[in-house]
């Protein structure tokens, strides 16, 4: 039921993290600079330039993401797990606030 009975990059969660505030911090808190430096520092880069993106994301919000990356990335394709597929993350996620709103309002 397990692929993977151990982790074998234990060292490389807390390289990526380091090394995506970094790019984070040199992108001056900026989406797409923060991905791209990300993207281009090497080692993990798709963790790198996710985690600085989310960075960058939370800092500034989704109108941070150019359109035309938003379109290309907004709906989930399936490839990896098929019953994601179709899934509108932005919809997504208006759906988890509204719901944790609806909590934290005791409804």
């Amino acid at each position: 039921r397990i692929s993977i009975f151990h982790y074998p990059w234990a060292d490389v969660g807390p390289e990526a993290t380091a090394l995506a505030l970094g790019v984070f911090v040199a992108a001056r808190g900026e989406y797409v600079p923060a991905v791209l430096g990300g993207t281009n520092i090497g080692r993990d880069a798709d963790t790198i330039a996710a985690m600085a993106g989310s960075m960058a994301g939370a800092l500034h919000g989704s109108n941070a993401v150019p359109e035309q990356w938003r379109r290309r990335i907004n709906v989930v394709r399936g490839h990896c797990i098929r019953s994601t597929a179709d899934t509108d993350l932005a919809e997504l996620a208006r759906d988890l606030h509204a719901a944790l709103l609806a909590k934290a309002d005791g409804v």
